[in-house]
């Protein structure tokens, strides 16, 4: 079974797209739109697998940088007869201990934030190792590759011990590669987080300029009722008994027809006009409104008049265009001319400011409004903002009036507005998590790595305090070595955040600029956090007392 896409190419014709039915869900066409978007799990995907290599590589970083004290336990075990493969099967076994251990451990912290992940998800998850063998399966071997990944490099790495120089106190953990590695590691780890740190910060400038932008319509305070009952639709004589009987109420100020509303505007139209060549048949978005629409949602008027009773032969023959449309027809002055949409030939009377009619994923597109009261599904109802529980009870009530056997549908525009944007707030609230979840691992391995630092330097630091170093000096020369790696982190993370966020921002029309400011204050806070991290550790090496540091030497 498959669904289609119907599209319309500018000669009228149509185009089918195939699809499976099992894509539907992730990658619904045409009419059936997908209930979620397939990049967003693709994202999630990545970013959960980098925050997995952090640990790891946490992991691996401080097993090597701490190898000198399991240093005589590699001599003895060499001497004694253990060969090079044991000692790597021993290291990779603590690490799957490790491993297995974390597994349980992050068990039980899915079974308590699972309920709070499925209500940012507005899913409804279920996590049991007991659905199937499929899902144990995947655990184990999950559990398998974490533990390769974090205990491969150093079993080899502390395996390779010669027992002579253990024996001799000529280790190589201070070597250039072991250094080398390290660093790398450090680097990367710094590079993810301000990645996601400055991914963070463009998502969410996006969300605020999406909350920000003018609409080119007013949405707040408008209740949308779905008139789906043809008694109400169908019969204008009791639309209008029903319109009377809901302006009695005070807190309702205006009332107006639509099909469809000003922000889904998707059926395109064939349109002509004086003098145009018919193979060159524009697109446009084609709207059936009545006199108080406009009026409503308080669109400009830019050109010409507004719809009017006045005017007998508004209802039959006058459009009225957004001004993107009026681009389109290439006319000096609109008004006054004649289109010809779906056939229906018409006066255009009036130009109206460019508003989205969609979301602004999408460019703004040509629009044409024409009465049509008696064909529309949707009526608009502005209320005031106070007593809004008091007036829906109202609405509710007059529906029961005139339509007692169908219940009201009805919703707020700028909630359905707000939907049209959920993955996006989604997204940023998901970035902010992992966000702070990879700065919180990165952090704990630099502080470890400091930790050791400080610890293999406590000679240098006795005899720089006896000589008249002071705590500032001591406390440069244990941070300059980080500080400069989380500034090269930061060089290499801002082109690819650049790179990420601007095909991210390319699926919007409309959207903020990716400017340097982002960059130097990611940068700041990310070296900000990380020297916060490790300053306790730092304070507490330079204000150690040299004759405890010299004595323990």
């Amino acid at each position: 079974m498959t669904n289609y896409d119907r599209t319309t190419s500018r000669d009228n014709s149509y185009n089918f797209k195939i699809q499976p039915l099992l894509d539907i869900h992730f990658k619904g066409i045409g009419e059936i739109q997908g209930e979620s978007d397939v990049r967003l799990v693709y994202i999630l995907s990545i970013i959960a697998g980098f925050i997995i290599l952090i640990a790891c590589f946490n992991y691996m970083n401080l097993s090597t940088a701490r190898a000198s004290k399991r240093s005589r336990e590699i001599g003895i075990r060499k001497v004694v007869g253990a060969n090079r493969h044991q000692l790597i099967t021993q290291f990779m076994g603590e690490t799957f201990v490790f491993s297995i251990a974390a597994l349980f451990i992050s068990m039980v912290f899915v079974y308590l934030f699972l309920p709070s992940f499925n209500t940012l998800i507005n899913k409804e998850l279920s996590f049991s190792l007991f659905n199937g063998g499929r899902q144990l399966l995947g655990l184990f071997c999950f559990v398998v590759l974490v533990g390769f990944i974090s205990g491969s490099y150093p079993a080899f790495f502390l395996s390779s011990y010669k027992p002579v120089k253990i024996m001799k106190g000529d280790l190589q953990t201070g070597s250039k590669v072991s250094l080398l590695f390290r660093n790398f590691l450090v680097v990367f780890q710094f590079v993810i987080t301000t990645v996601m740190i400055l991914c963070t910060f463009v998502v969410f400038s996006q969300l605020k300029f999406i909350r920000n932008r003018n609409l080119g319509f007013k949405k707040d305070q408008v209740l949308i009722l779905l008139l789906r009952n043809p008694e109400i639709r169908q019969n204008f004589q009791n639309y209008t008994s029903f319109k009377n009987e809901l302006t009695k109420y005070s807190k309702i100020s205006n009332l107006a027809l639509s099909t469809p509303l000003p922000n889904e505007m998707s059926m395109g139209n064939g349109i002509n006009w004086e003098g145009n060549n018919l193979k060159d048949l524009r697109r446009i978005h084609l709207t059936s409104v009545d006199y108080n629409f406009i009026d409503l949602y308080e669109m400009e008027i830019v050109k010409g008049r507004n719809f009017s009773r006045d005017f007998s032969t508004d209802e039959q023959n006058a459009y009225i265009l957004n001004e993107s449309a009026a681009k389109e027809l290439e006319f000096d002055d609109p008004i006054g001319k004649r289109i010809t949409v779906n056939e229906t030939e018409g006066e255009i009377i009036g130009i109206v400011k460019d508003f989205h009619s969609n979301s602004l994923h999408q460019k703004i597109e040509p629009v044409a409004f024409r009465l049509r009261p008696w064909n529309v599904f949707y009526l608009s109802v502005k209320i005031s903002a106070f007593d809004i529980p008091e007036t829906v009870a109202y609405i509710e009530e007059t529906w029961k009036k005139f339509s007692p056997d169908k219940p009201v549908e009805y919703f707020f525009l700028d909630d359905q507005i707000d939907r049209m944007y959920r993955d996006e707030r989604r997204l940023g609230q998901i970035f902010n998590y992992f966000t702070f979840l990879a700065i919180f691992i990165a952090c704990l391995g630099l502080y470890g790595l400091v930790s050791y630092s400080a610890e293999r330097k406590t000679r240098e630091i006795g005899i720089r305090k006896v000589l008249g170093a002071g705590i500032s000096n001591i406390a440069v020369i244990l941070s300059k070595e980080f500080l400069l790696i989380l500034v090269f982190a930061n060089i290499i993370a801002w082109p690819i955040a650049w790179f990420t966020m601007n095909r991210w921002l390319q699926n919007f029309a409309y959207r903020v600029n990716l400017e340097f400011w982002i960059f130097g204050f990611s940068g700041i806070l990310v070296i900000s956090i990380a020297f916060i991290s490790i300053s306790y550790q730092i304070i507490r090496a330079a204000h150690a007392n040299p004759a405890d540091s010299l004595r323990t030497e």
